[in-house]
Parts: C-alpha cells; structure tokens; sequence
C-alpha cells in the first residue's frame, strides 16, 4: 500500500469512535483511529490519506495495521437524527438511538420540550475541535417508553415515514378525483390499441382476505371449448396511475417498498393508491 496515497468513499463508524475504510478486495481495511476521523459519522462518504502502520497500546497489545486519516467529508450519509432527550452539566443533548452514532449531540434550542421524549434532530455543525456536534430539534414524537413513540421512532429512525410532501398530496388527491375517468378512458383506448385484455366479462376474484386493505391481485376462470380450464392470475398494475417524473413516482422511487412493521404499515403510496 502507498503511503500518503488518497483514497475517496463511505467509512464506517464504531460506537468507540474507530473508523473503518474499505479499499479493495486485495488489501486490508484502513484503520481510522478516533483522534483522525474529523467527526466523520457512519456511511459518510470521505476522503482518506493512507499514513503507515498504526497500533494502540492501550487497547492491549494488538498488532499494528494499516492506517489512515480522514482529510475531508465530502458528503454526509444523514443529517437527521432521532434520540431522547437529556440534561447534563446544564446542557441539554440527544442520546442518539442509532447505534454508530458515537457521540450526543447538544440541542442548541430545546424549546421547552420536555427531558425524556423522543426527537428527531437535525444536525447543524461539528467544528473542528468541538468534542460534540450541535443540532436543533426539527420534530417531536413523544414520550419516551410509550408504545406509539417507540414505533414512531424506529421507523423515522430508519427514514421512513407515513407523511407524505405536498406534491405528492396533491398528486393523490387529483387521482382521487380523476382515476376513476382516466381508467374508464385510457383503459379501453389500451384494450383497443391491444395493449390490454378486457376481462370484466370473465369470472374475476380476489385471493386476498376480507379484511384486507389492498385488493392487489386476484384469479380469473373459465371454461375453454375443448374442455380445458383457463386459470388467469391478475397483478394489480398501479404504475397505470403513476405517471414517469410526476411527484408521485420520485416519492415512490425514493420509497422504494412499503414497510410493514408489527402494528402498522408505512405504505410507499398515498392511501388512494395503496389501499383504495
């Protein structure tokens, strides 16, 4: 490995504040030392200076490795944060629940929000120097240890989230008004154009149960001439209603899939779409 050669890419945080980066397959991961990561957080993407061999006596007597020193943040993997609120030496901080998020943040305004809920907390700055980075609290789920807090928190936790932007919104609620004419019209125009099967006329059922929330599929039978059983599987085909570049199909796209946690799901569609 050349020394003082610089390398670009995500590093990886542990909860003692070692960084960890990844090189290629044929070489050993840099060890980033706490006193060289530049409050660099997991996932960021950085910019590392390889700096020779490198070992720690007071972690025990491990061998040294390779090591490296972060120069530049280049872009950070989450602004966001969602932990509890705590008071300590008359600062108010965020005990972050995200694991590798190796240190509080200080809340530079708490807003008379109570000590013990859960927040979400966006970071602000973390200047050079500075044990601890600093954050203004952007939302507030709850009281910590209350069911509903909890998930709430998980899922914000992770990115997800059952609100919806205003575009979005809006999109929803113009099918809401609409969807029912654009299938009735666009619809037949694709069966005449041979695009789609018109299959009203034929025994159509679904598979899902009675309570469920989105009829998403179903079976179609009838019987052939010659005897035979047609069995037909339908999918249900909500891109029809999503159009290339709207609002609506960069929220899905950012989605990706809808999140089923225990006792909720967080849909990657507005309800009109997801459930109707």
């Amino acid at each position: 490995m050349t020394r003082n050669a610089t390398y670009e890419g995500p590093i990886t945080m542990t909860r003692k504040g070692f960084g960890f980066f990844s090189i290629d397959e044929d070489h050993e991961d840099l060890l980033i030392p706490p006193e060289w990561t530049n409050h660099a957080l997991s996932g960021d993407i950085v910019k590392v200076v390889s700096i020779g061999k490198y070992s720690d006596t007071s972690v025990g007597n491990i061998p040294a490795r390779e090591a490296g020193k972060v120069i530049e943040i280049v872009s950070r993997a989450r602004e966001t944060f969602v932990g509890t609120l705590v008071e300590e030496n008359g600062l108010t901080f965020l005990a972050p629940d995200y694991k590798k998020m190796y240190v509080p943040i200080v809340i530079l305004d708490r807003d008379n929000t109570p000590l013990g809920y859960k927040v979400v907390v966006r970071l602000v700055s973390w200047d050079a120097g500075k044990e601890y980075p600093l954050g203004t609290i952007e939302q507030v789920i709850g009281k910590a240890g209350v069911h509903e807090t909890e998930m709430r928190a998980l899922a914000l936790g992770q990115g997800f989230s059952s609100d919806f932007p205003p575009g979005v919104i809006a999109d929803a609620k113009n099918l809401e008004k609409n969807g029912a004419t654009m299938l009735a019209t666009e619809a037949t125009q694709s069966v005449k154009a041979g695009l789609r099967r018109d299959f009203r006329e034929v025994t159509t059922f679904t598979i899902d149960p009675f309570d469920a929330k989105d009829f998403d599929d179903a079976l179609s039978v009838r019987a052939l001439v010659d005897g035979m059983i047609e069995v037909g599987v339908h999918i249900a085909d909500v891109s029809f209603f999503v159009k290339s570049g709207s609002a609506l199909d960069k929220e899905a796209t950012a989605r990706a899939t809808s999140v089923y946690l225990v006792d909720r799901t967080i849909p990657m569609l507005p309800e009109i779409l997801s459930n109707d």
